[in-house]
Parts: C-alpha cells; structure tokens; sequence
C-alpha cells in the first residue's frame, strides 16, 4: 500500500482459512500448509517491512479491507468490480471539482 496507488485494498482472511484453501489448492495437509505458510507470511512481513517500509499488519494504510472468508471467489471479483468502478466514478468527479478550482483561481471561471 503505497502513496502512488490509487485506491489501496486489501483481501484478507483468517488464518484458518488461507490454511485450508492453500492446502486444497496445492494438494497439501493441513499441517504442510500451515507450517509453509506461517514461514512465508513471516518472511513476507519483514520483507515489506525492511524494502518498503510497510507494516503489513497494519489495515490503517489501505482503503477497503476485505474479509474473502465471507464470501466465494466469484462474489468477491463483483465486490471488487463494484468498488473500484465506485472510485472511478468519484474520482472523475474529483478530478472535475479540481479542474474548475483551478480555472477559478487563474480568472478563467467565475461563479455566479
């Protein structure tokens, strides 16, 4: 999560389940699963830490949080969808308020 994106989410879900989908997806046990990844989650997390300077534990930095536990791969491609086609929209409309700010202070629009 960084200043240059421009809407920062993150998917998340409990351990458990990150366990549980990995072990099924890769073929593995449950055990494997977990062990492999609490290894790389720790790996991964001082790596952004100590290259980026990020904190990943810390939800504070990203704009959305979601919790992909609560719902199928399918739903949360739509929510996804949903949400950045909603930044879309009221970003042009920022980036309009912006503009005629602009013109207004270089004399170039006048409100009435």
């Amino acid at each position: 999560a960084g200043d240059k994106a421009d809407i920062k989410i993150l998917l998340t879900a409990p351990l458990d389940i990150r366990v549980e989908r990995i072990a099924k997806r890769e073929g593995k046990s449950i055990e494997e699963a977990l062990k492999e990844t609490v290894i790389r989650e720790e790996s991964e997390k001082k790596r952004f830490m100590d290259i980026y300077g990020i904190d990943v534990d810390d939800c504070s930095v990203f704009d959305i949080v979601v919790n992909t536990a609560l719902w199928d791969e399918k739903s949360v491609g739509k929510l996804l969808e949903l949400l950045v086609e909603a930044y879309s929209a009221s970003s042009s409309k920022r980036n309009e308020a912006s503009e005629a700010t602009r013109m207004m202070d270089r004399g170039e629009m006048e409100v009435k």
